[in-house]
């Protein structure tokens, strides 16, 4: 019985397993196979090529321009996301009589549908939406323009979008950091004569590097691996002026063109697996531990 007994806990993982192995491990396996051969609706055979489909793709002017998208998309929201959770925390610890319903308000975003976020900034950002409305009472006309049609200011919009949405979540990583920190450290620096400022910048932010790395590593995957926020407000367009990795991955399998969708899938793995390690070990070095 005592032997029984020992492994009755597993039976209750074994549904778990199952379903993680059908939808992760065994597509992961064929995504892994296939983005070796040519296998597509129009070909069906398996044949197997190589890396014809990894050469093919970095010789194409739109899986660059989607391979670029996608890391400056992840670059600049991964800084931006970041700097404002950090700012809203640092406002936000003070006690304040609002303090709990800003950061509800700041918060919420975060619980939305990505499609349901792009869908309210389109009438932000289109050429008769919200922004330009705005622009035009203020008088700035020559400001005003098709934030969403011209290939400058395309991959800005869903930048922006991404920053609204995300920033409140990592204000509240970067909270709960802030009152993880001994109030002795900073009772110390004010005995010895430091200002407000240089509390926060010597003492406040070293000793907040565990959340930060949190924030900044889950902010540069999730920036690596965006798909909803681009499908959803631009589609990639115009042309394909903001498509990313992900956006190409579903439009490739859309069009019969598997074996190349694959092989996308296994280079946006192996990017994310790569950069976000570094990323994450560099940032757990300048940890400090008291």
């Amino acid at each position: 019985m005592t032997h029984l007994n020992k492994f009755y806990p597993l039976r209750f993982l074994v549904f778990a397993f199952a379903v993680f192995g059908v939808f992760f491990i065994f597509p992961t396996i064929m995504g892994f196979v296939l983005a070796f051969t040519q296998y597509s609706s129009y070909s069906p055979s398996l044949s197997f090529v190589g890396f014809k489909n990894f050469v093919f793709l970095f010789h194409h002017p739109q899986f660059t321009t989607a391979f670029w998208n996608t890391l400056e998309y992840s670059l600049f929201t991964t800084f931006l996301k970041t700097f404002c959770g950090l700012v809203l925390a640092l406002l936000l610890l003070k006690p304040l009589k609002t303090s709990s319903i800003l950061k509800t308000l700041f918060y919420m975003p975060a619980i939305l549908s990505p499609i349901i976020v792009a869908v309210m900034f389109q009438t932000v950002f289109r050429m008769d939406g919200l922004l330009n409305s705005v622009l035009k009472g203020l008088g700035l006309n020559l400001l005003v323009t098709d934030w969403m049609g011209l290939n400058s200011t395309v991959l800005g919009t869903v930048i922006t979008m991404d920053v609204w949405k995300w920033s409140g979540f990592n204000m509240a990583i970067f909270l709960a950091g802030l009152q993880a920190i001994p109030d002795s450290f900073l009772e110390a620096a004010s005995i010895d004569g430091a200002s407000s400022f240089q509390k926060t910048f010597y003492v406040t932010l070293p000793l907040l590097m565990p959340a930060m790395s949190i924030n900044m590593t889950s902010n540069f995957i999730g920036g690596l691996n965006v798909f909803e926020q681009v499908l959803g407000l631009t589609g990639g367009g115009p042309g394909y002026a903001s498509q990313v990795i992900g956006t190409l991955v579903y439009q490739s399998f859309s069009q019969g063109y598997y074996g190349r969708a694959s092989a996308m899938g296994m280079i946006q793995i192996l990017l994310t697996l790569f950069l976000g390690t570094m990323m994450y070990r560099f940032l757990s070095s300048k940890e400090i531990k008291y």
